[in-house]
Formats: structure tokens, C-alpha cells, sequence
């Protein structure tokens, strides 16, 4: 029986363990025997439990021999300190280590952490403000920005961050904060510089750029030299005047200021009567001191009567010389015309008006009147001596010299003159000269097919006459006549979205043709067009031919509903899109049009929508199943039909010829997933063979195999060829075991189209494959507190995490192998394992407490553990 805090380990019958049994019988015993019984103290474990940012070391649970002491360090991370340590649920405060005095039971330790932090302290002068503006505390490790504010006409003058001048900056930011920090921040007070310049012939003060603190104000005086004047002062480029002073009130910015000079000037302003000039003839500006000639020029026929300079006459001369000029001045020319005399004398039988000498002025007109006696002509008119006709009147034009006029008179006899026009005659047809109070018969006859028009007599009409008498005649006339052809009224009418032309009635001579074009509104079309009310059918045009009477034409309209044409985006479509399409129509006239019917690619259309009189849209999904479309394919639209109500159009079916819109109505299909077969351990590889209807597709990230992510670095996705694909999965320790038919993978394919399969699950051969991530995790070493000497035994005692492991390679006792036959291993139930070393006289003499022994233990799989030594 065990006694005190110790318990049976084990029992030894004639050296070989009959388990730890509290009592053994012998029975039958017909031999001698030993017993030995083995003890082991009690141990309990101590577990920790550390919160986030900080840990115990040891960091697990520990098993401690009853009567034992241990320690816990507790070490938070960096920038975090220990908040508190509980022990089996009692706080003992925020200590770095604790210490478990006499172990008698099981206990639990947990530490909590937090994270450390510190005061930022900003301070601002005058004149401007940090923000924030007071102490801030900050986490370890956290930024915190200043922003540093002037007020308004002052700048930063530095910042002072922990006593360092980091410069004038607007902001600045503590960084990875670890410890308390200090900022201040200066201010001054802006200057700004204003920068006279002064043209020539003048000054401005002051002369040269000065600097004016903001808010102050600073005057510039601008000085002409003598003989000149302020022309211009610009500020900033713009001008404010021609001004002797300017002030810059309450300066907030650097400022120009600029004048410019001018001479000064006078004024010479001439001015001329009528008839004559002077030259120069407008104001002539002069500068001080200089000279200026006026020169008086008469018009032809004229002379200069008199010349005024600032009022007073200086005589008819032809020119002025104003000399050295220092006022303005005027100067005024007036002119005076030249006469001639006109003399005429009239012969017997008439007269002439006036009747004596005229004086005429230069360059007038004067006219004289020759008039005969009653039953006289004039017979001729000498001017000068010569002959100017049997005028009526004679004008002496622009009178520049004295003339004579002389008339001569005759009886008088008048002609009477006839003319005709084409398609007919007057008789007798030409000029007859008749005497005084004569008469006279003309005939007028029409040419067959015509008739008279009209008859003028001196220009006025008498009516369509067929003779005329001239009776008494006592001045000369004239007859003409004028015919016309037989014409026809053609009439040309209209319905309502077209025009007919020409648009009114229109005649026609007989036997002429007449063409008539009929046009339709946009939108609409030629129904029909009838001709003297019988229809000769849809025509744009129609002729009259060789008209011999009056016709009608009239022209009737529909409107056009068609589609002229259908394209989609250059795009790739796929399942779930919603396309529009754009279909463009004869023009709807403001009559919207609605559907009928249509798909495209044998997606069907709808939601037609208007976005002009000549462009629709209408849309159609792209669903699973459906139809697809290469780049290079043409795309059916098929029976597109649309209405305006009363209208519908034809049907629409010609393709939609472009490149790169891909259409794509299927997703992958993927016919079967395998396996390759094996037991895998770590770091081996897992093919998964998928075999699917295409060769160019991809895989969707959040695919996995065995419960993990095809995203992760262990895994690869390999595309064979022919629609064959390869998933590669390196086992990684931790990864979840597999056993036979338990292997997952839920595998997703991309189309270039975008379109996904339904994840795949299914594993043809599943149950092919094992998968052991795990390796062997050895927990416990006991070695017996006994003295053993040669050909005696040691049992060391090994607690694993499972059944069914093997030693490996490297598992020795004392130094002697596995290999010897001195060593040998041996598996027990729930995870205990027995190593069994008899001591031979060569192996190495141990002391108490100094046996070592190494242990390295292998799953089935070939997982090896990490080795284990015990001392």
C-alpha cells in the first residue's frame, strides 16, 4: 500500500510488471518468487493563463511533485505593463512573478495586461494656437498630430518639439509615441515689401521698396518734373488715376506701385468756310515750343476773302506759321465765289428764257428755256456757236466761264410709231409721219393659237383692241401690241407630314410639261398620289405631259416605323448581366414608340426606353443556360418588332456584326474531381485531378481543399490541357488528418467570362487517401527511483498523445540505442508506452538522479516527434 502523498506506479512479479495493482496472490506456488512494488509521488498541475500583450514563463501547464515550490514570471510585451494576477480567481496584484509554495493541490494563475501611455504637453505663444491645445494623453505606439494655427497677419515663427527647433511647420505628428513629449509653438508678426518705380520726367516717395508690418499703412507722394504731368498710376497693375498721392491702408500683402510722365500740349484748332480748307483741317496737338504751319487752300472757282488768328484778321493769305508755340490757338479762313455772265438771243417763230445777260456764280448751273411759236419746232440751238440740237431746254453746268446761247425755229409734223410682239402683227407696221390735227387707223391681229394681251397707247393700256384710231393728232405716239399663248391651271394639293412642289397651282402653256415632286416629312412615306382624283400609285415625282387642259394632283402620306439598325456594347457579357442595347429607328416624329417583340441571341428584350426621336434602348439578361458567343461570332437579333400604336414595323433581323463582345450564357462544368492514393504526412504532396469541359479557365480564390484556402502559399493550381486541371497541396503540420473517404475539397472554376460553377464537392476516389498532419507529442517521462546493477532492468515509463506509434531512430537509454538487443519497446493501451533497458557491465556507470534517456517516437504515417530527453 501506498502511504502519505505517494501512489502505486507499477508492480513487478519475478521482475515483469503486473500493472499497479494493490495486492497480488500467488497461487499453486510451486517455485520462489519476488514482488516488488514501485511508488511515485503525487504531482499536480499548475496552469497559466495569460491575456493578450504580455505572457507567463513558463507558458503552459506545468505538473509539480507534491511539496514542490514554482515560480511564474509574468513579462508583458513591449509598451504594456502588468493590470493584474490572478490566482485560482484572487487578485495578488500587478506582481512580475508569483510563486507556488509547498504544492498540495492543482492551482490556476492568469495575468491581465494593458497598454501604457503618455502625456503630450503643447504650449502657444501669443498670436496664434496649437491644437490640441492641452495635454494629451497617447497609447504606446499611437501617433498624435499638432496643428499649428497664426492668427491672421502673423506666421509660425518655429516649433519647439522636447526643446529642439524642428522648424516653422504647420503641423507636426508624434510618431510610434514611447515616451511624454513637449511642443511649442512661436509666432511674428508678417512684413510685406511695397516696391515703387517711377517712369521718367517724374519721381515717386518714397523711391525704393519699403516694408510696412501687416495692419500699418505707408503713403507714396508722385512728383511731375517741370513742363510734365501724372500720366497714370498703377497699384497691384491696375490703375487708380492720374492721382498726386496714394495710401496703402491697412497692408495685408505686398503691393506694386508704378507712374508714368507726359509732356504737356496745346491745342491749335482750325476752321474753314465753305468752298475753301485749311491744312492741317482737324485740332493739332503741339508740344511746348515747337511750330505749325496752316496752309488755306480756296476751292476751285473761289478765292480766299479773309484769314482770323485768335479772332484778328492777318489778311487773305495762303498760309500761317504759329512759332514757338506755349498756348493754344485758332485759326479761321473764309472764301468767296467767282461770277461769269450768260448772254442768248432767240431767232423768229419762238423764244428763249431768260432773254437777257445772266451773272451766274462759279460753279452753278443755270438753264434756259428755248420755246417755239404754236404749229413750230425748235430747228436748232447754237451754244458758243455750236450745235447742241432742236433742244427743248439747255443747262449751263458748273459755270466756269461766260458763254452765249442762240435758238432757231421750224413748223412742226409728228410720226406715229407701231411695234408688235412675237405671235401676232400691227398694220400698217412701221413709223408714219402725219401732219398737224391728221387721224390715223393701226389693225392689231393675233398670230392662230394666241390671242391679244393688251394694247398700249403711249405706254397706257386701251385693252385687248383689235384696231385703234388716232384722231386730231397734234404730237407724235405710239402703239404696241402684245400676245399670249392659251395657258392651264394645274393644281397640286397635300395631306398633313409631306409637301407637294411646286406647293400652289401653277399654269401652264399648252403642250409644255410640268413635273411635280412629292415629299414626305421625316418619319414618313409617300401612301399614295393621285392624279385628277385616280391614284397612279407611291411616287416621288410625277409629270404632266404636253397639257392641253387643267389637272388636280394630290399627295397622300403614312408614317415610317423601322428599325435601321441594333448593336450592344464591345464588352464581355456574362450570366447575371443586364445589357442594354441601343437600336436605332427612322425618326418617331414625337410619336414614342413601344415593343412588340425581339431578342438578341436568344435573350429575349424588354423595358424599351426612348432616348431620342432616333435612339431606344432595351435590355436583355444574360441567364445561365442560355446562348454563347465568341469574339468572332456574329450575334442574331431576331423578329425585333416595335409599334407606334397604329404602325408596327418589320420585322428586324439582321446580326450584330462586332468584335470583342463576348457572350457568355454557360459556366464551367466540371465532370469529375480524384485523388491520387497514399498515406500522406507532413510535407507531402495531395494531387487532386480535376477534369472539366474547358481549357481556359481559372479558379475561384475561395476554393479550398481540406478545409483550406487555394490562396494559401501551400497550395497551387496547375492548368494541364485538354480541360484537365491539377491542384497541389503540400501537407502542413496542423493541417486537419484525413482519414480514408473523409478528404474535402470544394472546388470552383472561372470562365475568361467571369462565370463560376456551383462548387464542386464530389471525390470520386476519397477513400484512397489518408492524410496524418500530426506528429507524435510525447507529455511524460517517468524513469523509477531504484538502484540497478548489472543485467537488471530499468522501466521507463512514456506517456504519448496516442496508440499505434513506433520508436524511431535516436531513442537511446544511457547512451545505448534502440538497436541493441539491451533496449526494447513496447506500446500499452491509452497513449503509454515502456522502454525496458537492461544494464550490461560495460554501459556507463549513472548516479542518482543522472540517467538520461532520449526518445523519439513515429505515427504510421512517417510523422516523426520532436525528440524528448529526460534526465
Amino acid at each position: 500500500a501506498a502511504t502519505g502523498n505517494y501512489f502505486i506506479s507499477d508492480v513487478l512479479v519475478d521482475g515483469l510488471s503486473v500493472g499497479a495493482v494493490a495486492s497480488h496472490t500467488f497461487s499453486n506456488v510451486t517455485a520462489v518468487h519476488t514482488i516488488e512494488a514501485i511508488f511515485t509521488i503525487n504531482s499536480y498541475t499548475l496552469t497559466p493563463t495569460a491575456g493578450s500583450n504580455g505572457s507567463f514563463s513558463p507558458p503552459s501547464a506545468t505538473n509539480v511533485n507534491y511539496g514542490d515550490d514554482f515560480t511564474f514570471a509574468i513579462t508583458p510585451d513591449l509598451g504594456y505593463h502588468v493590470a493584474d494576477v490572478l490566482v485560482d480567481g484572487s487578485s495578488v496584484g500587478a506582481t512580475g512573478s508569483y510563486t507556488f509554495l509547498s504544492v498540495a493541490a492543482s492551482h490556476s494563475i492568469s495575468a491581465t495586461f494593458a497598454i501604457n501611455t503618455y502625456i503630450i504637453t503643447p504650449t502657444a505663444e501669443s498670436n496664434g494656437s496649437i491644437s490640441p491645445a492641452i495635454p494629451t494623453a497617447v497609447n504606446f505606439n499611437d501617433d498624435q498630430t499638432f496643428a499649428i494655427t497664426p492668427d491672421l497677419g502673423y506666421h509660425v515663427a518655429e516649433v519647439i518639439v522636447d526643446g529642439v527647433n524642428v522648424g516653422a511647420l504647420s503641423s507636426y505628428t508624434f510618431t510610434n509615441v514611447s515616451a511624454p513629449h513637449t511642443i511649442e509653438a512661436s509666432f511674428a508678426i508678417n512684413s510685406y515689401t511695397i516696391t515703387p518705380n517711377a517712369g521718367s520726367n517724374g519721381s515717386i516717395t518714397p523711391s525704393v521698396g519699403t516694408s510696412v508690418y501687416y495692419g500699418n499703412d505707408l503713403t507714396f507722394t508722385i512728383t511731375p518734373d517741370a513742363g510734365y504731368h501724372v500720366a497714370d498710376v498703377l497699384v497691384d497693375g491696375s490703375s487708380v488715376g492720374a492721382t498726386g498721392s496714394y495710401t496703402f491702408s491697412s497692408v495685408a500683402a505686398s503691393h506694386t506701385i508704378s507712374a508714368t510722365f507726359a509732356i504737356n500740349t496745346y491745342t491749335l484748332s482750325p476752321s474753314a468756310g465753305s468752298n475753301g480748307s485749311i491744312t492741317p483741317s482737324v485740332a493739332t496737338v503741339v508740344d511746348y515750343g515747337d511750330n505749325q504751319t496752316f496752309t488755306i487752300t480756296p476751292d476751285a472757282g473761289y478765292h480766299i476773302a479773309n484769314v482770323l488768328v485768335d479772332g484778328s484778321s492777318v489778311g487773305a493769305t495762303g498760309s500761317y506759321t504759329f512759332s514757338s508755340v506755349a498756348a493754344s490757338h485758332t485759326i479761321s479762313a473764309t472764301f468767296a465765289i467767282n461770277t461769269y455772265s450768260l448772254t442768248p438771243s432767240a431767232g423768229s417763230n419762238g423764244s428763249i428764257t431768260p432773254s437777257v445777260a445772266t451773272v451766274v456764280d462759279y460753279g452753278d448751273n443755270q438753264t434756259f428755256t428755248i420755246t417755239p411759236d404754236a404749229g413750230y419746232h425748235i430747228a436748232n440751238v447754237l451754244v458758243d456757236g455750236s450745235s447742241v440740237g432742236a433742244v427743248g431746254s439747255y443747262t449751263f453746268f458748273s459755270v466756269a466761264a461766260s458763254h452765249t446761247i442762240s435758238a432757231t425755229f421750224a413748223i412742226n409734223t409728228y410720226t406715229l410709231t407701231p411695234t408688235s410682239g412675237s405671235n401676232g402683227s400691227v398694220t400698217p407696221p412701221v413709223a408714219t409721219t402725219v401732219d398737224y390735227g391728221d387721224d390715223l387707223s393701226f389693225t392689231i391681229t393675233p398670230d392662230l393659237g394666241y390671242h391679244i394681251a393688251d394694247v398700249l397707247v403711249d405706254g397706257s393700256s386701251v385693252g385687248a383692241v383689235g384696231s385703234y384710231t388716232f384722231f386730231n393728232i397734234t404730237t407724235s405716239h405710239t402703239i404696241s401690241a402684245t400676245f399670249a399663248i392659251n395657258t392651264y391651271i394645274l393644281t397640286p394639293t397635300a395631306e398633313s407630314n409631306g409637301s407637294i412642289t411646286p406647293s400652289v397651282a401653277t399654269t401652264v402653256d399648252v403642250g409644255d410639261d410640268q413635273t411635280f415632286s412629292i415629299n414626305p416629312d421625316i418619319g414618313y412615306e409617300i401612301a399614295d398620289v393621285q392624279v385628277d382624283g385616280s391614284s397612279v400609285g407611291e411616287v416621288s415625282s410625277y409629270t404632266f405631259s404636253n397639257v392641253t387642259t387643267g389637272h388636280t394632283i394630290h399627295a397622300f402620306f403614312r408614317k415610317i416605323v423601322q428599325v435601321v439598325s441594333v448593336s450592344i456594347p464591345n464588352a464581355t457579357m456574362n450570366i447575371g448581366d443586364i445589357v442594354s442595347a441601343t437600336i436605332t429607328v427612322i425618326e418617331d416624329v414625337g410619336m414614342p414608340y413601344s415593343f412588340v417583340s425581339g431578342s438578341i441571341g436568344g435573350y429575349s428584350l424588354y423595358g424599351l426606353q426612348r432616348i431620342n426621336s432616333t435612339t431606344y434602348l432595351a435590355n436583355f439578361n444574360v441567364t445561365q443556360g442560355g446562348n454563347t458567343y465568341y469574339q468572332s461570332d456574329d450575334i442574331p437579333v431576331s423578329n425585333l418588332i416595335i409599334t407606334d400604336g397604329s404602325v408596327q414595323s418589320a420585322p428586324y433581323n439582321t446580326p450584330i456584326i462586332q468584335g470583342s463582345d463576348l457572350l457568355d450564357g454557360s459556366v464551367p462544368v466540371v465532370s469529375t474531381m480524384s485523388v491520387e492514393p497514399g498515406i500522406k504526412k507532413i510535407g507531402d504532396l495531395v494531387e487532386l485531378n480535376i477534369s472539366a469541359d474547358g481549357s481556359d479557365y481559372s479558379i475561384l480564390p475561395s476554393s479550398t481543399i481540406n478545409g483550406i484556402a487555394v490562396t494559401e502559399s501551400n497550395i497551387f493550381f496547375d492548368v494541364m490541357g485538354g480541360g484537365s486541371y491539377r491542384l497541389r497541396y503540400f501537407v502542413e503540420q496542423g493541417d486537419s488528418d484525413v482519414q480514408p473517404g473523409e478528404i474535402s475539397a470544394s472546388i470552383v472554376l472561372v470562365k475568361p467570362s467571369g462565370n463560376l460553377n456551383i462548387a464542386q464537392t464530389s471525390i470520386v476516389n476519397r477513400d484512397v487517401l489518408m492524410i496524418d498532419a500530426h506528429p507524435p507529442v510525447i507529455s511524460r517521462l517517468e524513469v523509477p527511483s531504484i538502484e540497478v546493477g548489472p543485467d537488471g532492468t530499468v522501466q521507463v515509463t512514456i506517456t504519448a498523445d496516442g496508440n499505434g506509434y513506433s520508436f524511431g531512430s535516436g531513442t537511446t537509454v544511457n547512451g545505448v540505442p534502440l538497436s541493441s538487443s539491451n533496449v526494447t519497446g513496447t506500446e500499452h493501451t491509452g497513449g503509454l508506452y515502456e522502454l525496458s533497458y537492461v544494464v550490461s557491465t560495460s554501459d556507463q556507470y549513472v548516479s542518482p538522479g543522472d540517467l538520461e534517456v532520449s526518445l523519439v517516437l513515429a505515427d504510421p504515417a512517417g510523422n516523426i516527434s520532436t525528440s524528448f530527453t529526460s534526465v
